[in-house]
Formats: C-alpha cells, structure tokens, sequence
C-alpha cells in the first residue's frame, strides 16, 4: 500500500478518535447541574476488536475479560462450578486486552483512550493509569527483571514499561510492520513476539491505463502492463489464462475491456507472477525496474511477527505467514509461535474465479531466529477440498472456522483451541496445524479463550452475546452461560451477522463481508474482481441521477478496498 493511503486511512482514524476523546473530557468539565440536564450521548460504535480479551491469574482463583462496549473489565472469581461475578471495573475508553502480571493485579490496554489501567483486583480499585503511544492494543510481561511490552498499532512500536518504577519514561522499540497488534512470550520468558495485524502478503501493482500515448496528464506511475518486453508483449488487459483468453469466457458484446492494471504476486523463489504465470520479475525489481516507476533490487517487505529479545530489545522478524495476522500464541513445549489468520488471493483476477475461496483460513508456525515460517496450514483445507461450485451443506458449514481471533494452546502443546468470532464456535488444532476432535459450537462472535486445565474448562468471551461460555474441555460441549451487560443497540447486534457471519455468508463456511473489510474497516489489499462473462451496465437506464453516458464495464480492473461502517 502507498505511503498516501496509509497516511490518508491514519488520518481519518486519529481525528474519530480525537473527537470522542474531546467530547468524553467536555461532558466532565460541565458543572454537575449542567450534567444533570444533558441527555446522555448517543452510543458511539467504534468497532474495535478485543485482542486479548480474556485472561485467568496465575493462581486460577479470577478470571478476567474485557467489556469494550461498556468502558468496564468484567472480574470473576472461579470455582468448581464456573465463573461466579466478583466485580465490574469502569477503565478507559475501548478496552482491548486484559493480563495479569501477578495473582492480584491486572492491566488493561485501553485502545482509544491510549492508555493501560492498572488493578488491584481484590480491592476493585484502579491503582494507576500508563499513557502510551497512539493505538496500543496488547500487553505482555517478559524478561529478567521483569518488564511490561505493549504494541502500539498506529505508532508502529512497542512500549516497554517497568512495574518497579511506572513513573519513569517507557522504552520506545520502533517495529518495522503495519498494526503491531496481538502479542506472546516465550516459555522462558526471553522474547516477545508481536503480530503485525495488516501485514500484506507479497503482492503489488502494476500500473496500467493511467496515461494514453503522448499523454503529459498522468505519466506516473508508468504504464508498466504496455510495455512491449512484458510477458504479455505490451497486450492490455491480459486474460488470465492466456494473452486474449479468459476464464469465464469474455462476452464479446460488451465491447473491448479497457486497459488497466494487474496485481502480481513474488512467489517463494523470489520471482514476480501474474496469475497466468507469467514472470514480470524484469519490470518489478530487474534490470527494467524503471518502467514500473521502481528501481533494480526493488523490495516489498513481508513482515508477521516481530521477535523481540526481551532483555537487549534487539529485533528480528518472521516472514511469509499471512496478510492478517489475528491472534499468537506459542506452544509451552516446542517453544514455536503459532499465528492464526486469514490469507488473500488477490493476485487471482475476476469474482466468479475467486468464488467462495478468495480467503484461506491460516495457521502459521515460526522460530525465533528464523526468518521465515517454518509452515502453514489451511484450517478449512478439507471443506475446501470438497467444494466444487455448490454450496456445501449446512452441516459442513458448520464445522468450517471462520476469523479466528484467538489460539490458546495446552500445557502440554498438544491441543490448541481456536475461537471462531464469525463462525461462532470453537476448533481444536494439533502442532502441526492439522485439525483434531469435534468442532465446538458456542454464542455468537467468541473472541476470547482462557484455558483452566485444572478444572477441566475453556472459558469462551462471545462479543456479540455479552456471555463467556463455559466449555467441558473432556466432552467438549458447552455447559453453561454467564452474562454481562453489553449497551451495544439491538441495531448494530442485528446488523453484526451480516458483516461477519461466515457459515450464513458463504458457500463453504469461511468467508463473510468482514474478510476483507476486516471490523468494518479494509485488508489494506487491491482486488480485480469483475467478471469477463457481464454484461455493460449503463447506470442511466437505472439511477435517473446519472448520466445516460456513465456505466460500469465487467473488466473493470484493479480497485482499492474501501471503508464500511465506521466514518
């Protein structure tokens, strides 16, 4: 993504959460006889998702989970019997992440308040309040002595604190990756591993269409896909089986496609490839570089995971996992760190070619010290494996995991549970990614999971019905149902299902509108999804507002991901 669209996304971001921010610190400053007459604000959905939105204290006596919606963490005692009310703690603004660095005490990362709340949990009473940098998101604590990481998602760093001393000035360790969000430690406690939420997937764009000959309008980026010494000989738009051939076949009536861009896609060899095939590794970083408006040794980096030496703060990165990189965990017996995501296919062109499986749904696997991920596995690959144009059953849709938004592995690292936020359940996952065990259903839109082996339960935070799930960890069922009060409107609960609902969504179970339009907001990816099999479509003949002269062609070329619902 260009450094203005990054910059433009940035902006409009800040000034929504710059104005709620005014509004909260206006309402205080009203005199206490002017609050009593001002009707209480409309509620403002931010939707900003949980990362850590769970956590159990080391000594499994208090469970704690975040109420975003609310402005509270919701604390439990715990028992044979399940978690039991304790107390409802008023923290910041969007709180996303809840850990416990001892047995009483508990820090919250509050997203748009930028700023961590620090709690005695038996006293019920906020002890301190950190201000961090821009978008903080998570919390861990790691290294000898022992000291606080928080990642900072707009300031692209994270934030090292130390709990002796909270007066003193963080530690600022920039991270060279977009949205450092969900983070993990190591078993022994010497790195921090930081998940870069948006963190692309290797592919780029070749211009195309942007000036005619002899044009001096627009002469950059340069018409890279017309340049004769391409693998296409300078044909625009090319079909994606071939030079002139299309899969669905082209409809001749609707005239000749224009010419556009094309998305291409560095492969593991280093090359850059169209989906044909087609080598255009010259024109992106060879020795022709410069006809793409690039330069020879030309880079894209693809950066998952920071690996950060808890102690020297030295960083390195694990590469090739996928492009949203949702929650991380490490297994407390290999010591791997295990990201779980989703990966486009954006460098396929056309709709009808993507259908159903433009996403996979990704386990990745890496080690400190190495650069890339040691391997990836498809989480749906056997439902996938069994669509062939027809929607599969609703009893196979089922069981298909749809945005994962949490890993929680077992002591032993043999069993990880992954909660489904769209597909409202639960699967369970072995150290090779493979699937194991029955799928377990649950309340809409589980976000977060804490394990309670000695009891013999996982505890499941379902955002969207304002309940934790307590689940059987021998039966694997859900046993029983605790709630919390949740001031999200009924309106934005009834719209939720049809942004994020995977298994109502889409034809195998794994796709919905918030695949791409990650919480309503964009997967930072280009897509060229027309259909060469359409029909030219004059808007005139429909909207009377526009011209008879304006319409849209099925060939449309490359087009950014947009914004839905949030401003």
């Amino acid at each position: 993504m260009s450094s203005f669209v990054h910059f433009t996304f940035w902006l409009k971001e800040k000034l929504m959460r710059s104005s709620i921010r005014f509004l909260a610190v206006m309402l205080m400053l009203l005199p206490c006889s002017a609050t009593a007459q001002v009707s209480p604000p409309a509620f403002v959905n931010y939707e900003i998702a949980p990362i850590h939105a769970m956590a159990m204290s080391p000594d499994g006596n208090y469970l704690a989970a975040v109420n975003t919606a609310d402005m509270r963490v919701e604390i439990y005692t715990l028992n044979s019997s399940g978690p039991l009310p304790f107390a409802s703690i008023a923290v910041g603004l969007e709180p996303t992440s809840v850990r416990f660095r001892t047995n009483t005490e508990l820090w919250v990362v509050n997203n748009l308040s930028d700023s961590v709340s620090i709690i005695n949990v038996p006293n019920c009473a906020v002890t301190n309040t950190l201000r961090t940098a821009d978008d903080p998101y998570d919390v861990v604590f790691a290294g000898s002595p022992q000291r606080a990481y928080v990642s900072c998602g707009f300031a692209r760093s994270m934030q090292v604190f130390n709990p002796a001393n909270l007066a003193a000035a963080p530690i600022v360790v920039p991270l060279q990756g977009n949205n450092p969000r969900a983070m993990a430690v190591s078993p022994d406690g010497s790195n921090v591993y930081v998940a870069f939420f948006h963190s692309g997937n290797r592919t780029t764009i070749l211009s195309g269409g942007m000036s005619a000959p002899g044009s001096t309008i627009i002469t950059y980026p340069p018409d890279a896909v017309r340049v004769t010494s391409g693998p296409h000989g300078g044909a625009f738009q090319p079909g994606n089986v071939s030079p002139g051939v299309y899969n669905p076949p082209r409809n001749t009536a609707a005239g000749t496609p224009p010419n556009v861009s094309m998305i291409v896609r560095q492969d593991s060899s280093g090359v850059w490839r169209d989906d044909t095939g087609a080598n255009w590794s010259p024109l992106v970083d060879g020795a022709n570089a410069s006809q793409s408006g690039r330069y020879p040794g030309w880079k894209l980096l693809d950066r998952d995971v920071a690996v950060v030496n808890a102690n020297s703060l030295a960083v390195s990165y694990i590469s090739d996992m996928m492009n949203i990189c949702m929650a991380v965990d490490v297994n407390p017996a290999s010591g791997q760190v295990t990201v779980v995501g989703t990966e486009a296919h954006n460098d396929i062109r056309f709709e009808p070619v993507l259908n159903a499986t433009f996403i996979d749904v990704m386990a990745a696997f890496g080690n400190a010290g190495t650069p890339q991920a040691t391997s990836r596995t498809d989480i749906n690959a056997s439902l996938v494996a069994q669509f062939t144009g027809t929607p599969l059953s609703p009893a196979l849709r089922a069981t298909a995991l749809g945005d994962p938004r949490s890993i929680k592995w077992t002591s032993d690292g043999s069993v990880a549970y992954v909660a489904g936020m769209g597909s409202n359940n639960i699967v369970k996952i072995d150290s090779s990614g493979q699937r194991v065990g029955s799928v377990i259903p649950v309340q809409p839109g589980p976000v977060g999971l804490a394990l309670d082996e000695a009891r013999g339960k996982l505890y499941v935070q379902n955002r969207f019905h304002g309940s934790i799930s307590v689940v059987d960890l021998g039966t694997s069922t859900e046993t029983s149902l605790v709630s919390y009060f949740d001031p999200t409107p009924t309106v934005i609960r009834t719209g939720r299902k049809h942004l994020y609902d995977t298994q109502h969504s889409s034809a195998i179970g794994q796709i919905s509108c918030g695949s791409c339009h990650v919480d309503g907001r964009m997967d930072r990816l280009s897509w060229d999804l027309g259909n060469p099999a359409g029909n030219l479509d004059v808007l005139g003949a429909r909207y009377p507002m526009n011209r008879n002269d304006s319409f849209t062609i099925p060939v449309g070329g490359v087009l950014g991901n947009q914004r839905i619902g949030t401003g």
